[in-house]
């Protein structure tokens, strides 16, 4: 579902539609009912990230991890591009990326408190700065990286929340 009004605004300026009738008034997000839903986009040359700089961010709300944790944002699937995701057996977060399509380069941020990063908003970004990806937790910075000239490889893979690490 899409409702109006939440952190992001994004249902005002965007050409998201919502296909079911929207009960909520707390809105502006996507939201999910927590079995099995997700946001997936068609794969397209704006999400090829290559060596280009780049910004990755929104606001989240998880009522609830998997046991495993819970993907941000994925091309992650039979072939590798990039990942985000909150890995519960070990409380941080985690980027991921992949120069070849199939090895893969994780970084990790310090551990956070399980139950603090559930019910409640937090805003995400992960930057790439010519050769620094960084990652920002409601404006503070938990991971900065030198990842070099490295180049991440493109994949027909759809963003959404496909796989964890």
């Amino acid at each position: 579902d899409i409702v109006p009004d939440t952190p992001s605004g994004v249902a005002f300026e965007s050409k998201l539609e919502d296909t079911t009738d929207i009960t909520y008034t707390d809105g502006g997000a996507i939201v999910c009912d927590g079995s099995g839903d997700f946001l997936s986009i068609a794969d397209h040359a704006d999400l090829d990230l290559g060596s280009d700089d780049w910004t990755f961010e929104g606001w989240f709300y998880f009522r609830a991890t998997s046991s495993t944790g819970s993907s941000f944002f994925s091309k992650w699937g039979s072939a590798r591009s990039y990942n985000f995701v909150w890995h519960n057996a070990d409380q941080n977060y985690k980027f991921a990326w992949s120069t070849d399509g199939s090895n893969e380069t994780v970084i990790t941020s310090a551990t956070f408190d399980r139950e603090a990063e559930t019910n409640r908003w937090v805003h995400m970004m992960v930057v790439r700065t010519s050769t620094h990806i960084k990652v920002f937790r409601d404006g503070e910075e938990i991971i900065n990286s030198n990842i070099g000239t490295a180049t991440i490889a493109n994949t027909s893979e759809d963003l959404d929340r496909k796989s964890t690490l």
